[in-house]
Parts: structure tokens; sequence; C-alpha cells
């Protein structure tokens, strides 16, 4: 479950709007309260990954680029996955507690 919220996550970043439509279609079922808490949660995390210079796109977690979406897509994927991972666990438990 938490990769394929990295993967979400990391579309999110590149792409605004993304994370209702996926999350959606993993088939979660929760809450309201507890997926609004998930994707706010996703979004928030979403801009921290990337920043834009441009048509460029710039890693924010090592300062990187720059790169294409598809570029910056695999870059996220392949070296900061388990950070991104360590992140959604953190934010997920923070959001949790809240409720």
């Amino acid at each position: 479950m938490i990769p394929q919220l990295v993967r979400i996550c990391i579309k999110e970043a590149l792409e605004p709007g993304v994370v209702s439509r996926e999350i959606e279609d993993l088939g979660i079922r929760v809450d309201s309260e507890v997926r609004r808490g998930i994707v706010r949660a996703l979004e928030e995390i979403a801009t921290t990954l990337v920043s834009r210079k441009g048509p460029s796109l710039y890693c924010r977690l090592c300062r990187k680029g720059p790169y294409t979406k598809r570029g910056a897509y695999l870059h996220l994927l392949r070296i900061h996955s388990e950070d991104i991972m360590s992140i959604v666990r953190e934010e997920f438990d923070r959001v949790i507690g809240q409720l």
C-alpha cells in the first residue's frame, strides 16, 4: 500500500490534482474524513518534492536537475522512494493522531 502511495505522491508533485482520482482507483475504503486527510497529506508532501524553473523540474530533496517530467518521476522513484515513504508514514501518523 505505501509504495503505491509513494507513486501517487510523486505523480501529484509533477501533475497537481491527481491524488483524489488515484486514491479512488486504489479502491481504499475509508471514512470520508480519513480520505480527505490522506489526500491533504499527500498533496502537502508533493509540494515539497519538486521545484519548477520554467519548463525544467528540480528535485528539492537533493537539489539535482534539471529534469523533464518523466526524468523527475524516475529520479524520485528510483533515488528517493525510501525517503518519500518515510515522509508519508510520518505524515499519516500525524493525520491519524489528529482524528
